[in-house]
């Protein structure tokens, strides 16, 4: 299962998009949310590293410092006998760039898309990236579930000709409330991803990727995904592409069924203006389970931004996606999200967000009788504010809530945290 990355998205190597300044999005990770709960959007911090010149590539270096308390009124994710603390979280930053790359300013959530990815055919030049962010997490009370989460990220491009390659690796340990266990786990992901987009005409390209991710769980069910897609995109209008593709994967499952998948898919890329982005990928999903039902599903990634002006920017992600279960033996569950967020720069270095998801979980029989179902909500504001060129603070408030079929995994849950990073 994929791990949600609140504070480091993924990273696009491109040119920087001009953009008026606006402070860092701050803090350290924001209260560290189940596996595959809908996060906020956040900006990582190399995005304040200035781009290489156009002519030459050059080394840029960034060193942070990031920390934040958190109060969390139920950390073990229970429906009764909620227990409260106090978390401290101490993050050092260390990441290292030689050419053109930047944060990706329209992620949404730590979860990257599953479906090939268009090359920016503006961002010529070769590039390296890579990223280090250890957590501490320490506990007023609860000094048993103190913890080190690790964060690695590589990432490169290289371009010959037609060709464009993109690759990404990411190593992560992880010991938060997960809503799929129904309490805190430790876990681990490795996971690898490349991209390879070829011009095959003017109008015409051809964009593939090949993804393997390893999951594994303390107490839990490991898993291994290996996956290849591609799409034949065709630049139909000077505003939308459209394209046609397909999938296939497999999934290795400790102590459960092994699963193959085919997907057909579609792509819609419509940029009307320079404000607006609407990207889609989607189609139907064919899975067979070894010595299990066979089904077919829709899957589908939907990201739409629009810039209503300079100091507001709104973002929009519809996805479903299927995922093995990390703690029912024989069970998947499909998984639906809708999210969004809205930010307002006030006072040139104010900015208030507001972000809000939905998220439903349908478990499937994948070699065992499944009968779960989650509805999982969340709503949060937060304000950050940059104090100097090196000191930045945010407040954060967030609400979760989680209706099950089954009692023992539906909970609530306040956070509330005060956040601050130095940058060097």
């Amino acid at each position: 299962m994929p791990q949600a990355d609140p504070i480091a998205p993924n990273i696009i190597l491109a040119p920087p998009i001009p953009e008026p300044e606006t402070p860092q999005e701050v803090g350290p990770k924001p209260p560290t949310f189940p596996e595959h709960e809908p996060s906020p959007i956040t900006l990582s911090p190399v995005q304040s590293l200035e781009p290489a010149p156009d002519d030459i590539p050059k080394w840029r270096f960034h060193l942070g410092l990031e920390s934040a308390i958190t109060y969390d009124d139920n950390i073990f994710i229970q429906p009764t006998q909620r227990e409260a603390d106090a978390e401290f979280g101490i993050t050092p930053i260390i990441a290292v760039g030689w050419g053109k790359f930047q944060a990706d300013p329209a992620t949404i959530t730590g979860v990257s898309s599953r479906f090939p990815e268009i090359a920016d055919r503006a961002a010529l030049g070769n590039a390296f990236f890579f990223r280090y962010d250890p957590t501490a997490l320490l506990f007023a009370r609860h000094s048993d579930q103190n913890a080190l989460n690790e964060n690695a990220l590589l990432a490169g491009r290289w371009i010959s000709g037609r060709v464009t390659l993109t690759a990404e690796g990411r190593f992560q340990t992880s010991s938060d409330p997960n809503i799929d266990v129904g309490n805190r786990i430790h876990s681990e992901t490795t996971s690898g991803i490349l991209n390879m987009n070829y011009d095959v005409m003017e109008k015409t390209t051809l964009d593939s990727r090949f993804a393997l991710e390893h999951d594994s769980y303390q107490g839990g069910l490991n898993s291994t995904d290996t996956s290849f897609s591609t799409i034949l995109n065709y630049q139909a209008l000077p505003k939308t592409m459209v394209g046609i593709g397909a999938g296939v994967g497999y999934t290795a499952v400790e102590d459960g069924q092994n699963q193959y998948y085919e997907q057909g898919l579609i792509h819609l890329r419509y940029v009307p203006t320079y404000k607006i982005t609407l990207n889609l990928v989607g189609g139907a999903e064919a899975r067979q389970i070894e010595n299990g039902p066979s089904r077919a599903t829709p899957v589908f990634d939907l990201e739409a931004s629009y810039a209503a002006q300079d100091s507001t920017s709104v973002h929009l992600k519809v996805a479903r996606r299927t995922d093995t279960s990390a703690l029912l033996e024989g069970q998947d569950f499909e998984e639906t999200t809708i999210e969004a967020s809205v930010r307002q720069r006030i006072y040139q270095k104010l900015y208030i967000t507001l972000s809000g998801g939905l998220q439903r979980d349908d478990y499937v029989d994948a070699g065992a009788e499944a009968n779960r179902t989650d509805n999982f909500s969340y709503f949060g504001i937060e304000s950050s504010m940059e104090v100097t060129k090196w000191l930045g603070m945010k407040a954060a408030y967030r609400f979760q809530n989680n209706d099950s079929s089954l009692a023992e995994f539906g909970f609530h849950r306040n956070l509330a945290s005060f956040q601050f990073n130095m940058q060097f």
